[in-house]
């Protein structure tokens, strides 16, 4: 890892990998979170402190990785200290917190003999695509005419995505969720984060009060929203179960200074949603509605190019029997994969050569 941020108290050499097993560390760094979320606030939290990743530990310290010095400069500046204070509470033989620009995948320290990977250990891929199915559990999402629910409909296409990358690709899949089960919205994101995703792809169904809206449609973050109807969309899909806090534009520093962290990701953003709305265009014959932009929750604080796929009108009875045909979401899951496939050889491989 590089460029380490200049929060004081020496390095005592290189991190070593955290475990998945390592549970007392792992609930360390949760309660740490915890708190910095409540005496932040969720609008800071989710702008600066949800992309940061526990990727390594030697006592006397953590260390933990953001995406781009912006960021790192941004929490050294203003939660250094405090990150240090909450580390040496909940572990007083940590001493110092280094966090570090890594916007790639943590990788574990070479075990001694030279060999890179332990016996009997997958190798982990080099591509990386977490895939969120909108709603589940509790949070049935939009519910059609005949009884359809956004949150079985999308959990099916997610499957069957995962399915068709991991037959056709190189690739680590990762689902938010793989069972009817209530994931909150930051956590899924910070699931996308934690595993250090190259694509972060989150899929839902559309509603509307206009029983013959049609279509599908492509969106990638911006705190602006591209239209009336954008908006409108973005604040039912940011209100799960009517518990979750919606987001509002407030034209503070913090997110002026946010929107300006996120650009690195935007422009591949904006790209893997024109290529995704192209395709299921082309494939599915279905009115296109174009890409846009909106505030979704879901995928603020996401760490590597994010967008969040209305993939039809669960509203109009036409659109949801047709969301009930599994070889309609068979062609759904097949347009979002060549989109996939055709973002990591524009811009995955480009970057490795």
């Amino acid at each position: 890892m590089k460029n380490v941020c200049p929060i004081p108290c020496a390095s005592t050499g290189a991190a070593v990998k955290i475990e998945a097993g390592d549970s007392q560390l792992n609930a360390q760094w949760a309660r740490v979170r915890g708190r910095l979320r409540a005496e932040c606030g969720d609008a800071a939290f989710r702008s600066w402190l949800k992309p940061l990743v526990l990727v390594g530990h030697r006592d006397p310290e953590v260390r933990l990785a953001v995406p781009t010095r912006f960021m790192r400069d941004w929490v050294d500046t203003h939660y250094g200290d405090r990150l240090r204070a909450l580390w040496a509470e909940e572990r007083p033989s940590v001493r110092t917190v280094a966090v570090v620009v890594d916007s790639g995948r943590p990788q574990a320290a070479a075990p001694e003999g030279g060999a890179t990977q332990p016996e009997g250990e997958r190798p982990r891929a080099a591509f990386v695509v977490v895939i969120d199915p909108g709603h589940g559990g509790d949070d049935a999402g939009a519910v059609g005419p005949s009884g359809l629910s956004e949150k079985d409909v999308t959990l099916d296409i997610a499957r069957r995505l995962k399915a068709r990358i991991l037959a056709e690709m190189d690739a680590e899949v990762i689902l938010t969720r793989d069972t009817d089960a209530t994931v909150p919205l930051d956590d899924r994101t910070a699931i996308a984060n934690h595993q250090r995703a190259d694509l972060f792809v989150c899929i839902h169904a559309n509603a509307s009060r206009r029983g013959n809206a049609r279509g599908a449609e492509t969106y990638f973050l911006s705190y602006q929203a591209t239209d009336d109807e954008s908006r409108a969309i973005a604040a039912i899909e940011n209100n799960t179960l009517g518990l979750e806090e919606g987001v509002q534009k407030d034209g503070n520093l913090e997110m002026i200074l946010w929107d300006l962290a996120q650009s690195a990701f935007l422009k591949e953003s904006s790209v893997l949603a024109e290529i995704v709305q192209e395709n299921l265009n082309d494939a599915l014959d279905i009115a296109n509605r174009g890409i846009k932009q909106a505030p979704f929750r879901v995928l603020m604080g996401a760490t590597m190019p994010a967008i969040l796929i209305e993939v039809a009108f669960i509203t109009n009875p036409e659109e949801e029997r047709r969301l009930r045909d599994a070889a309609f979401k068979d062609r759904l899951g097949s347009a979002i994969f060549e989109s996939i496939r055709r973002f990591h050889e524009k811009y995955v491989q480009a970057r490795a050569r």
